[in-house]
Parts: C-alpha cells; structure tokens; sequence
C-alpha cells in the first residue's frame, strides 16, 4: 500500500527587511536571492528538494520572477510566481 501524500510549498517572500516588517505571509520565508549571491543557494537547500514546490512573492512580481530563473537555473523544478504580496492575501 503506498500513500498519496501532498508535500506542502515552500514559500519565499524575496522582498526588502522593512517590506517583510510591514507584514508577511506567516508560513513564509524572507530570502533576498537577488541580494545574497553567497549564501542563497544553501538556504534554499536547507529549505527543499530539488523537487519539492516553491512559490516565490514579493511586492508586484518582478523580483519573484527573478527568484523563479534563478532557482531554475540551480535546478529547482516546481518553481512558481506567487505574484505580489496583495495577492497571497487573497
């Protein structure tokens, strides 16, 4: 008997400290992958698989974009663009 189970996503808030203070999405975590050349690709590691889903936001969805290519290119496969912060509230 094999189980179906659903992993959940990982989420990253890719915004500024002071945008991430005016408030957040509480089970997500602030990364600047843009801003921390050293370092990102390990906490994203320490975080989930290759595999596992990543949904990406900041305030207007440019730099989750850039979030997106980037773990694309680290060879994240379940990567998504979650948009601005606004619409997670939704």
């Amino acid at each position: 008997m094999s189980l179906n189970v659903n992993r959940c996503a990982v989420v990253l808030d890719v915004r500024e400290q002071w945008e991430w203070d005016q408030g957040h999405v509480s089970c997500a975590t602030r990364l600047q992958v843009q801003k921390e050349p050293a370092g990102w690709q390990q906490a994203v590691a320490d975080l989930a698989e290759k595999d596992t889903p990543i949904v990406a936001y900041c305030a207007a969805g440019v730099r989750a974009q850039t979030a997106v290519l980037l773990l694309q290119v680290e060879g994240y496969s379940d990567v998504a663009n979650g948009g601005g912060y606004s619409s997670q509230l939704e």
